[in-house]
């Protein structure tokens, strides 16, 4: 089952403690922007919408604004275990609904 781009957004808003106004916001603050360069890379990579679709579902950016979140957040994942982990946490938690995930601190 393939999440819609709301979902994504929940999903991630939650992880981090945002509120969707906050997600959508043009907030420039790492705390926000981080979050939202996340979502729109899953959003990318889990949902078949363009990312003219997904720039406008967050705020009503550009898709190059798009593009960039999906390669810093790729180039991120890279050398960043701790945020690979988060991602892959909220990949796995958007792609199976039904299945619970342990927190990240928890063995």
């Amino acid at each position: 089952m393939t999440p819609h781009v709301a979902d994504i957004q929940a999903a991630v808003c939650e992880r981090f403690g945002l509120s969707r106004i906050d997600m959508l916001s043009h907030r420039n603050a790492r705390a926000v922007a981080r979050p939202r360069q996340i979502a729109m890379f899953l959003a990318r990579e889990l949902t078949p919408a363009s990312t003219t679709m997904i720039g406008e579902l967050f705020g009503r950016r550009d898709h190059a604004t798009v593009i960039h979140a999906c390669k810093t957040i790729a180039a991120l994942i890279e050398r960043d275990h701790d945020l690979a982990e988060v991602v892959a946490e909220l990949r796995g938690r958007l792609s199976n609904p039904g299945q619970t995930t342990l927190p990240l601190n928890q063995p």
